[in-house]
C-alpha cells in the first residue's frame, strides 16, 4: 500500500510459477487492486498477468511479463488499467549481485528504458538501485529476508511528484 491522504493505492496478489524445462518457465499472476483519491470515490479491481522466462546461458535470464492482460477497470473510475508488455533481461554478475535491463510498452505511453542492480550484502539483506527514463526517475530498495517471509522497501523520485514509497511482504511458501 502506498500513498497519503490525497492519494492511496493498495494490491494484493497471488503469483503461481511452474517450471516447463529446467531453463524455461512460466508464471501466473492474480491481483487486487484499490485506489483512493480525496474528494472522488473509492475504487477496485482485479488485474491478471502472466510471465515467461528462459535461462539460454548459466548466468543469462531473459523474461516477458504481459500486465493486466484482462484490461480491469477500476470501479467508480472511467479509465482502465492499460496494459503493459516488459521485456528484460537480467545477468548475474556475482555469486549475491545481478544487472538488469527491460523496456517497458503500456498501451497509450511511450516506452520506458530501465536499468537496475541488486546486491546481497548479508546472507538475509538485499540493496537494490536502478533508473528509468521517461521521465528520467533514480529508484532504491531494500529486501530482508526471514525464512520464507520477504519485507521489502522501495522508493523512486519522480521529477515533478517527488518520492514514492512502496512498502511489501512476500511470502514464498515452495522453492
Amino acid at each position: 500500500s502506498v500513498g497519503s491522504d490525497l492519494y492511496r493505492e493498495s494490491e494484493l496478489g497471488l503469483a503461481l510459477a511452474h517450471s516447463l524445462h529446467p531453463t524455461i518457465a512460466i508464471g501466473i499472476e492474480a491481483t487486487g487492486r484499490w485506489l483512493q483519491i480525496q474528494n472522488h470515490s473509492r475504487g477496485q479491481g482485479l488485474s491478471l498477468t502472466v510471465g515467461l522466462m528462459a535461462q539460454p546461458a548459466t548466468d543469462v535470464t531473459i523474461g516477458a511479463v504481459w500486465r493486466n492482460l484482462n484490461q480491469p477497470r477500476i470501479s467508480g473510475y472511467g479509465d482502465r488499467l492499460a496494459e503493459a508488455l516488459t521485456v528484460g533481461v537480467a545477468v548475474k554478475v556475482t555469486d549475491g549481485g545481478l544487472v538488469t535491463a527491460d523496456v517497458v510498452q503500456e498501451t497509450g505511453f511511450r516506452a520506458e528504458y530501465r536499468i537496475g542492480a541488486e546486491a546481497r550484502v548479508l546472507s538475509p539483506l538485499w540493496l537494490r538501485v536502478g533508473v528509468r527514463a521517461e521521465p528520467v526517475r533514480p529508484s532504491g530498495g531494500i529486501e530482508i529476508s526471514v525464512g520464507h517471509w520477504h519485507f521489502l522497501y522501495a522508493t523512486d523520485l519522480h521529477p515533478d511528484l517527488g518520492a514514492s514509497h512502496e512498502l511489501g511482504l512476500a511470502v514464498r511458501l515452495l522453492r
